[in-house]
């Protein structure tokens, strides 16, 4: 079965539009990218969510191939570039 969304891309993107996107869900969203390893980061987008509903889970993709392979198994995805 394929996962439902997926934020794809830099951390530091996941800002205000990202969040207004997600604000209305109550959903697991993954983000994948290889600085979710890192706890700071994580924070950062468990903070921008406080208060909704999304359920962040983090996922590090050891390798451009694996990130892309990963990708495929969402049924949405939101892309943080501008």
């Amino acid at each position: 079965m394929a996962r439902k969304i997926e934020v794809a891309g830099h951390q530091g993107m996941v800002g205000s539009v990202i969040v207004r996107c997600l604000q209305g869900m109550e959903s697991k969203v993954c983000f994948v990218h290889r600085q979710f390893q890192y706890a700071r980061t994580q924070e950062h987008v468990i903070q921008a969510l406080s208060g909704s509903r999304v359920t962040p889970e983090f996922i590090c993709p050891k390798s451009h191939l694996e990130a892309l392979t990963l990708l495929g198994e969402f049924q949405q995805m939101i892309d943080t570039f501008p």
